[in-house]
């Protein structure tokens, strides 16, 4: 079981922006394979209807650590970050909201997955957090991309 410590890099990684390379194409179904293509970081993009529930995952090169910045629509859209699960396991989790991941070595690569619920009155659209890498244990050298979740209206989802 990883151990749980507060976070107090918050505010460094709060500040930190959005450095980094830029985001890649993934894939448009959750079960498909996450594919780096050079860069840093990846996520899977997702298509739901409202009620459903979907798992996410997202890939990163040379990770000390792995964070996520909130969705635009936090009403709508609810993220299990408990339940998290990387591989290799993470070693420490950050207790922030949402948590910080982190692995006491630098990993080659490392493929983290949450569970993402809709509530059944979520709006259709586009939502979307940033995903960071934190490729040393100072937070100072990141990489970044985008996880979207997009939301189906009532008459694609029938």
């Amino acid at each position: 079981m990883p151990s749980t410590r507060p976070l107090v890099v918050v505010l460094v990684v709060a500040l930190a922006g959005c450095a980094g390379g830029p985001a890649l194409t993934a894939p448009t179904q959750p079960t498909e394979t996450v594919s780096l293509n050079g860069d840093d970081i990846a996520a899977e993009t997702a298509t739901v209807c409202p009620g459903d529930t979907t798992d996410v995952t997202v890939v990163a090169r040379n990770a000390s650590s792995l964070t996520f910045f909130g969705w635009t629509r936090t009403d709508d859209v609810t993220v299990d970050w408990e339940s998290a699960t990387a591989s290799p396991s993470f070693d420490y989790v950050y207790q922030s909201l949402p948590p910080a991941y982190a692995w006491s070595d630098r990993q080659s690569t490392v493929s983290m997955t949450f569970t993402v619920t809709v509530s059944e009155n979520a709006t259709p659209g586009t939502y979307t957090t940033q995903a960071y890498v934190w490729h040393d244990q100072e937070f100072e050298d990141n990489s970044t991309t985008d996880v979207t979740l997009t939301v189906r209206g009532e008459t694609a989802c029938a």
